[in-house]
């Protein structure tokens, strides 16, 4: 999850939500992938970040009890390798091409890090897996490339959105090179409108949005008692629109 402060407490985004968002930017660009392949595609946008919340057994809170933003959480060995496992093994379950776009973001993720004899084995089987089924359904390689660098484009696009890391308006803040070079984002001083530099959407004026929760609470006792406060708080809809055209830059 992704937490923020809010001038009433905590404004909180759950993994699924931001993958949500993500899928939703995904749409909006030119469609690479056969017809056959769009919704299984869009599938694994979506879905890239779940399997990762569990407020019964995860360690979700501060030491002094505030909620934890993602990036402070720290996973052992174990739980990093059945996250994988678990998320990888519901994505084939959908669709071949599903669990091959998420065994690319696997492989992304860990390539070059320390990872336990049972991911390095997982990592492998990710692989040969991947050899064996785009040989067998005849699915170039690069059309799998492709598409995964656009899952990493919106995938990031959507943390920055998310995690309210707009730049000040003026400047320009790089997403990624997810589609095949830099791309920028920067903010209307006035509008408060998004462009994305190169231009990247199929359309001229693109519409987005995510739901988050804001708790008024400002500590918990338990990750139990968080997530019960989350379940029983319904989230506001927050709205992103992007146009295409120049922004004024910083002076």
């Amino acid at each position: 999850m992704l937490v923020r402060p809010h001038p009433d407490g905590w404004r909180i985004t759950l993994h699924p939500a931001h993958g949500l968002l993500a899928a939703d930017l995904y749409t909006h660009l030119p469609r690479v992938v056969p017809p056959a392949l769009a919704l299984p595609t869009l599938l694994a946008v979506a879905q890239h970040d779940d399997h990762q919340i569990d407020f019964s057994s995860g360690d979700y809170l501060t030491e002094r009890g505030a909620p934890k933003d993602f990036t402070l959480l720290r996973m052992n060995e174990s739980q990093r390798s059945e996250q994988a496992e678990h998320l990888l093994a519901d994505a084939y379950r959908k669709h071949l091409w599903t669990g091959l776009v998420i065994g690319r973001h696997y492989e992304y993720l860990y390539d070059g890090e320390a990872v336990d004899a049972r991911l390095k084995k997982l990592l492998r089987r990710i692989a040969d897996k991947r050899k064996k089924v785009l040989k067998a359904r005849g699915w170039p390689a690069e059309l799998l490339e492709t598409t995964y660098g656009r899952l990493r484009f919106c995938d990031r696009l959507s943390l920055i959105l998310c995690g309210e890391e707009l730049p000040a308006v003026g400047r320009r803040l790089e997403v990624n090179e997810g589609l095949g070079e830099a791309t920028f984002v920067n903010q209307h001083p006035e509008t408060d409108e998004i462009n994305l530099t190169p231009w990247c959407f199929a359309e001229d004026r693109v519409k987005v949005s995510v739901e988050s929760y804001v708790l008024d609470k400002l500590t918990f006792s338990s990750g139990k008692a968080l997530g019960e406060a989350l379940a029983g708080t319904l989230p506001e809809l927050r709205e992103w629109v992007f146009v295409k055209g120049n922004i004024p830059a910083a002076e």
